[in-house]
């Protein structure tokens, strides 16, 4: 499993909280060894479990923008996907000035990393937490996987 707020990788079933835990057997949330984040796990949650024979017939959804590789705002790509960036036109002069020096510029490689608690992005080696309203400025080209 992965964290979803620092990128840690970890198995649930060696967390020592599910092992020591007197409760362990009844217990629906995972804990993230590295940074304490906790996440309902939902294969054990009866409200989940609940909720998905609920939606069980949810309606077919249009493919994402990853899959089609259109253009979409940064902000709609589907998290750990790799895109390319085409347009910042909307953005003002200063705000293309500083996101420039970080590696942001049409042409350049980004990921979405997560989106909650903060949107943060990653260009090379630069990781940067963004808004949600410049993130929705940018557009950009999904790559294929592995490219």
């Amino acid at each position: 499993m992965r964290c979803q707020l620092c990128s840690f990788e970890f198995d649930p079933n060696q967390l020592a909280c599910h092992t020591a835990c007197p409760l362990h057997s009844r217990c629906t949330v995972i804990c993230c060894p590295n940074c304490g984040y906790q996440v309902v796990d939902a294969s054990r949650s009866r409200a989940a479990g609940w909720l998905r024979r609920w939606w069980k017939a949810a309606p077919a959804q249009a493919a994402p923008p990853a899959a089609s590789g259109a253009l979409c705002p940064l902000l709609d790509l589907p998290i750990g996907t790799e895109a390319q960036i085409e347009a910042m036109d909307t953005l003002d002069a200063a705000r293309l000035a500083r996101l420039s020096v970080y590696g942001l510029c049409p042409g350049s490689r980004v990921c979405l990393l997560q989106r909650h608690p903060a949107c943060v992005i990653r260009s090379g080696e630069t990781e940067l937490a963004l808004s949600r309203d410049i993130l929705a400025q940018i557009q950009v080209r999904p790559l294929p996987a592995g490219v």
